[in-house]
């Protein structure tokens, strides 16, 4: 697999599984920025 084909598969995973998790602990719904924000944070594994 293509490193764009596994970036593209990669992003889908943490989009899918990522912002429903967080909906379920803040009072209000991420909007689409703070989402996106979110899932390349975790890409990038910026907290290591």
């Amino acid at each position: 697999m293509k490193l764009p084909d596994k970036i593209s598969w990669l992003m889908g995973r943490v989009q899918g599984s990522l912002p429903p998790q967080l909906n379920q602990c803040l009072p209000t719904p991420l909007p689409e920025q703070e989402k996106h924000l979110v899932s390349t944070l975790k890409i990038i594994q910026v907290e290591q």
